[in-house]
Parts: structure tokens; sequence; C-alpha cells
């Protein structure tokens, strides 16, 4: 039990803030390019690549290692930068140098380059002592740890796919996240390719081919085809499993020495791009440099001086902000312009001011257009002024963006002022688009934020509890076989995949070069070849043997196809049966959930998220789930799960208005985290103010009802009703939670917009609200919350604790908090 005392005299904010004498304590955070000298990549020592000692001296790890002298071996400098591991994570890097010892001189040298970027990185140390020994044997390596990983590499490495046929990146990306064992080896093939693309870019500049487009004659393929293999995958597939991790290391600028965090995806994104789409990325870099006036390093120098003054500005303000700035890569610039046209925000400062009043933002952009104004260079470009506070966008998102120009040189740099909770929301809410926020430049770095480790958990979780599979035809076409659950695919679910004619009409095949039956189980990754008897229909009991809900209802429906006559399915008839069918269970779970009705202080609407339902019954499209809806028989098992799927997206709502006062119910399943926290930023959206929160369990415990007081208008209550719904579209899929349990008991200053805050950090710490007690304000008398926490499978509860006990610590308001 951690029990933090009551508190007494000032605030953390009056004694960290308004007291002159803590002033100096605060931190300005800005986001500083790791290295401004150079677009992509290390600085070039010789044409080969960096040498060794440029990577041990711009490494940031560890100070003392990134001041060591050129002439220490790459051994020592290695192990050094490694230090602070555990003995056992250095003895098998050191183990490792044991085989790397014995590989070619060249093959040792970009293994080495390798290991030192994962160690700038903090990859795992499995990862770093592996990068030391690839293209060795693992069977001739003994430690078990050190073989399993260079064979899972060198399997994952070899996985190809074909760039020309859309989704086949995102289907490699999800197949190496089933297939690997941690985040280090997806790391390594980053790594690699990030490495094999800064080599040829460095050799083969300039560089002028659009090698996505343009066709290469048999001996450049020959010659070129590896290369491109790692651009592919690169622009693909390992920049987005960067993105997905928020891989972003920290990194020191070496003239202020300031830290900051890379952005790993769109560096490699970059260098990905300046070969597949070369005259289109150098046109924009061009067209960047032009609007700018000068380079991207100048650029930087240029957004840090002009930070700084806002800085001071804020300051003197007696306004404590964070403040953050980058220059658009040229891939996402690029990316942008062809989604929306001219792009305006190539050079961005951000501005989170720690405060909660949105008229805290318009005074300040007052006072930094009167201090650009003043200065002389800078003009603000009223027509480019955007007011996404008092007009907020259609998915939440609040700040204030204005664009300042210099009338003389034409550079332009747009700066956004937004609260804290904006920045929360639009980073981490209903403002930000999931895998898209997720590692931006923008965004910087937290201790507090899910590591890489548990993202890539997550995600792989994700993927097997969806029944997701991916396997290869013979012509390497990559195949998503969905099967709503952990249940394999067979052969035939693939033949069905492929082609209907071909499904009917399949005897048999191949799995890796190995005869296969019909119903033969696959495994990711597998190639797997269908074999079709001549033009005959093949009778039998199939529907029960095969795994896809789409494949079974049209086994089902086998009678309908007349393969001597041939004719396409009516999809859309289908589709509208479907559509009637999905009705009939809507109907059914409404007389099921009639008596649910009785917790309600006014009657309920419901919601169903249609496109979720869709997706966690292993669809790749509603079609799909319409047209198998239609097809199948009323008794076979999916039409069972359809109707719990059905039953666990479900959400009741109900309002009741009392003058200024309403409550808001919400029905919702158990399992279901982050309904509280996006509710709350909805209320916020709708400028009204909660009250209190009640939370109970119903139905065998299996649903949670949850009571909102709110202080708003009929006005208000009646917007807040119509973003339910779009809440819910966004909510994650159910869960079982398994981690530890946490009871939380507060006693909160009767001031102050402590709930806002608390949901905040629980949300950004990936804790579940299992239940709640937040009673309504009252005059003269401090409050008791209640709250029961659950955290992710992993987290210790010491370590959960003591996350919890430092975020609190941070908010102030709260007199005394007793984490059990």
């Amino acid at each position: 039990m951690k029990v933090r005392p009551a508190t007494t005299g000032p605030s953390w904010f009056t004694r960290r803030i308004v007291n002159p004498v803590h002033r100096n304590l605060q931190r300005v955070e800005r986001w500083i390019c790791p290295n401004p000298e150079a677009l992509l990549g290390f600085q070039p020592a010789m044409a080969g690549g960096p040498s060794l000692p440029i990577l041990m001296m711009t490494s940031s790890t560890d100070g003392a290692a990134r001041t060591s002298s050129a002439s220490q071996s790459p051994r020592d400098a290695l192990l050094g930068l490694l230090s602070n591991r555990t003995a056992k994570e250095l003895k098998l890097v050191e183990k490792a140098f044991r085989y790397h010892d014995k590989l070619p001189t060249e093959t040792q040298e970009k293994n080495l380059r390798t290991a030192f970027l994962l160690t700038e990185w903090s990859a795992p140390s499995n990862a770093i002592a592996t990068a030391l020994v690839m293209s060795h044997d693992p069977a001739q390596i003994k430690e078990k740890e050190l073989s399993q990983t260079l064979e899972n590499f060198d399997q994952l490495d070899a996985y190809k796919f074909d760039p020309s046929i859309e989704n086949q990146g995102v289907y490699l990306r999800d197949l190496l996240f089933l297939k690997a064992r941690d985040h280090g080896v997806l790391m390594l093939l980053g790594a690699k390719d990030m490495l094999i693309l800064e080599e040829y870019n460095e050799a083969s500049k300039p560089q002028t081919r659009d090698l996505f487009s343009e066709e290469l004659s048999p001996e450049e393929n020959d010659t070129m085809g590896p290369f491109l293999f790692h651009a592919h995958r690169a622009y693909a597939v390992t920049s987005s499993i960067f993105r997905i991790l928020n891989i972003q290391p920290e990194t020191k600028d070496e003239k202020t020495g300031k830290s900051a965090h890379e952005d790993l995806a769109g560096k490699l994104k970059d260098l990905a791009m300046v070969h597949l789409r070369s005259s289109d990325f150098h046109n924009m870099q061009d067209h960047m440099e032009e609007k700018m006036g000068m380079s991207r390093a100048e650029s930087m120098r240029q957004l840090a001086s002009l930070a700084g003054d806002i800085a001071i500005t804020c300051e003197l303000l007696n306004m404590p902000a964070g403040i953050k700035y980058r220059v658009k890569r040229v891939s996402s610039a690029l990316e942008k312009q062809e989604k929306k046209g001219d792009v305006r925000d190539i050079n961005g400062i951000r501005v989170i001011i720690h405060s909660e009043q949105a008229y805290d933002c318009f005074g300040l952009r007052s006072e930094l257009k009167d201090l650009f104004e003043k200065q002389g260079s800078w003009l603000d470009v009223v027509d480019e002024f955007d007011d996404y506070i008092g007009n907020p966008k259609e998915n939440g998102y609040q700040s204030l963006h204005i664009l300042f120009r210099n009338p003389l040189t034409g550079y332009e740099f747009e700066v956004q002022i937004r609260t804290a909770a904006m920045d929360r929301k639009a980073e981490m809410g209903s403002a930000a688009h999931a895998g898209y926020k997720m590692g931006q430049s923008f965004a910087e770095g937290s201790e507090d934020m899910p590591d890489a480790e548990t993202r890539f958990n997550e995600r792989k979780t994700g993927l097997l509890n969806n029944g997701s599979f991916f396997v290869y035809d013979n012509n390497g076409t990559l195949y998503h076989l969905a099967t709503g659950s952990r249940q394999k695919p067979v052969l035939l679910d693939l033949a069905f995949a492929i082609n209907l004619e071909k499904g009917l009409r399949t005897v048999g095949g191949t799995i890796d070069d190995e005869p296969a039956k019909v119903y033969d189980s696959l495994e990711n990754g597998q190639v797997v070849s269908i074999r079709a008897s001549s033009p005959h229909l093949i009778m039998g009991n199939r529907a029960n043997k095969v795994s896809t809900p789409l494949a079974r209802a049209l086994l089902q429906a086998k009678d309908h196809f007349l393969l001597d006559r041939q004719s396409p399915l009516d999809q859309q008839r289908l589709t509208e049966q479907g559509k009637k069918r999905l009705e009939a269970l809507k109907e059914n779970l409404r007389r099921e959930f009639a008596d649910f009705r009785d917790y309600f202080d006014a009657k309920p609407s419901e919601q169903y998220s249609l496109p979720r339902i869709v997706k966690l019954s292993g669809f790749a499209s509603e079609n799909e789930f319409f047209i198998t809806l239609a097809l199948l028989k009323a008794d076979d098992p999916f039409m069972d799960n359809a109707r719990k799927q059905l039953r666990n997206n479900l959400v009741l709502s109900s309002v009741k208005q009392y003058g200024r006062l309403a409550q808001l119910q919400l029905l919702t399943q158990t399992k279901q985290r982050g309904v509280i926290y996006r509710v709350l930023q909805l209320a916020e959206e709708q400028d009204i103010k909660l009250r209190s929160i009640e939370h109970a369990t119903v139905g065998n415990n299996d649903f949670s009802l949850v009571t909102f007081g709110l202080a708003t208008t009929k006005e208000q209550l009646s917007a807040l009703q119509g973003k339910i719904e779009e809440l819910y579209l966004d909510l994650p899929a159910p869960a079982t939670w398994r981690g530890q349990k946490i009871d939380l008991r507060l006693r909160v200053s009767k001031s102050g917009d402590v709930l806002s805050g608390l949901l905040a950090i629980f949300d950004q710490i990936n804790a579940n609200i299992k239940g709640c007690s937040v009673p309504a304000p009252q005059a003269h008398q401090d409050l008791y919350y209640e709250f029961q926490l659950q955290f992710p499978e992993g987290l210790s509860k010491k370590r959960a604790q003591n996350l919890l006990d430092r975020r609190l610590n941070e908010l102030s308001g709260i007199r005394q908090a007793i984490i059990l």
C-alpha cells in the first residue's frame, strides 16, 4: 500500500510556476533534428558509408561512450554503450562476438554497423547480438537464444511481397508481427533496410530514376532486384512497423546539447521514396527548399531560434508551455500534397500551454502576433488563420493554427497553440487516427506511453484473436484468410479466397511443396498451390471442415451453382437478404435486452458498430459479411457467433434533463475500456461540465452501467447524444483483462478540474476503469473519489503503483492518495 499524505500550503502550480523562486525549474520541450546536416542517414565518411568511429561518436545512448576515441575497439565500444544492460544480456552479446569474428571482414563491418544502430535505438539485447552474427548458419550456433533469434530473423527476411498488388505490404506487415518472436527481430529487419538504402543512396548519387514504375532490363533486375526489394519493404512494411511500435530513439543535437526523439518511420520512408519515386521526391524537396529559401538544416536552426523567442514570451507571461518544432519529412509532404493540394505546414512549431482555459490560447496568439510583427520580419497571414477551438473538426480536433510569413524571403512557419487537454485529445483521443498519429515527429516520446514491446504484444494478440492468417499461393501472392477465431484455415479456404469455381472443384494441392489434402491446416507464411478437378462439381459434406465463414457459406449453398452454366453471384440480392437477417438478429436482441431497461430512468436507445462487428467476425468487407449471412443456414455456428458479436457490441444509452442538470446513462460490455474517458472528451467538446460518475455491473457482471451527472443545456445534451454512436465506433475491441488490479482512493479539493486530469492519466498509462464512484461537488467540502483500476497483463503491481503514484504527483488539487 502506498499512502501519500495530505498536502498543505501552496499548490504544485504555485510552487513550481507562479513563485519566481521556482521559475527556473520550468522545462521547455523542443523537437530538435538529430542530424540537421544530413537529410538521409549518417554523415558519410567515405563512399562505402559511415565509419565505425563515427557511429560510436554519434551514438546518444551513453554520454561516456559517445566520446570514445576512434582507436577504441568495436567490441569494447559496443559493450560500453550497453553497460547499463544486465549481466545476462552483456554475456549474450559477448558470445555473439565469438561467432562474429569468424565471418568475412566485409560481413563483420556490415553487422557491426547494424549492431551499433540497434544500440542507438535501444533495441533488445538479443536483437543486437543477432545483428553481429547475421549471415552465420543458425545450426552452427550453440547458444539457444541466439540461434533461435537468428533463425527467426532469417525466416522473416526471406518473406517476399508484390508491391504492385493492393494491400500486399499491409499483409506482409501483419504476417511479420505474427511470425516474429519479439519486437527486436522487427527492429533488426528495419535496421537492415535502412543501412542498405543509405549505402545505395551514397553510391548512386545523383539518383534520378523512378524505380517503382520504371521497367528494368533483365540484367538490371539481376543486379538491382535485391535492393529494390528492401526499398519496397522499407516504404510499405518496415516504416509502418516502426510507426506502430513508435520507435523514436532519443538523440542529442551536437550544437545545442538538447534531447529529442527521432522519427525513424519517417526517415525510413524518405530513404525508400528517394529511390522508388526519385523525381517526385526531388521535386518536392526542391519545392520545399524553394518555399523555405534555405536547406532543411538551416530551417531547423531558424525554427529553433523562433521557438526560443516563444519560450521567452511564455515565461514573461507566466504561462508555462511545452514547445516542439519540426520540418516536415519529404515523403509526408508529398503524400499530403497528393491528398490535399499545396502543403503550407512545412515548418511547424507547436505550443502546448499548461492551462485548461481555451481563451489563454487566443491571448497567446495575440502576444505572438505582436512579438513577431515587432521584429519586423514576420507578418501574420490572416487568410491562413484556422480557429479549430471555436470551430472544432468533426473528429473533435481543437487547436489554433497561425501562419507567419517573411515578406522578403517568403519563409513561412505555422504555429499551433492548444491546451494540454486539446493535445491529449489530438494525440491519443477521438481526434487521432490509429496508426497515423503514433510516432509522428511532433509527438514527444514518454515513458508512460506503451513501449515497443507492449505495442508489439498487443498487435500480435489482436491479430491472433481476430483469426488473421496469411499464406502465399504458388505465384507469390499473399492472401489474408480471416477465420474470426484462433482456428486455423485449411487448404480449401484458400481455394475459395482465390476463386469460387476453383474452390468448388479443388481436390488437393501442395503446402510448402509437400502433397496436401483439401482439409489440411495452413500455417502463417506457407506457400500453397491448388489442384482443381475437371468441370464437375465436387460433392460431399465439406461445409463443416472449412474455417472461413465465407467458404462455409458458399459450400452450404453449392446446390445453387451449376458449373456447366456458371453464372456470377447476384451479390446485390444476397446483400439485401443478409441485411434483413441482420435486422432479425437485432430484433431478437431487443427482446433479450428488455430486462435491462429497468435500470434506466429514461427510454434507452441502441447503437451498433457494424464495421467493428464485421472485422471481429473475420471478414474483409461488409459485403462478404452480408453474403455469408444470406447463404448460411440458421443453425450454422457462425449465425450464433454473429449474434454474440452483436450482443457484445451493443450500447444502450439514455438521457434525462433536469433544467440545467442532466443524467446520461450508458450500458456497455464490462470488458470494454476507455468508455468513461471518451465520453468525457465528447462532453468537453460540447462545453459540458461533469459533476459525478456512478459505475455498476449488471447482468451477471457481463455489462457495466455508467451514470454521468452533467451540467448542460438541452442543445448541448442533444449534440452529445449525436456523438455517442461515433464514440462507440472508436472503441477498441472487447478484451479479457488479466492484469494487476489496483484500488485508488483520493481526497480531492473541491476546486479545480481534477477529474479530467485523472481520466487523462488513466488513459495514458493504459489503465482500465473497472469501477468508480465520483460524487457531485459540494460547497466547502473536499470530495472523495474511488476507482477500481486494472492494468495490462505483464505489468507488475509494484510498477503499476509507482507509475500511478508518479503521475498523481503531477496533478494539483489532490490532497491525499491511497493506492491499494
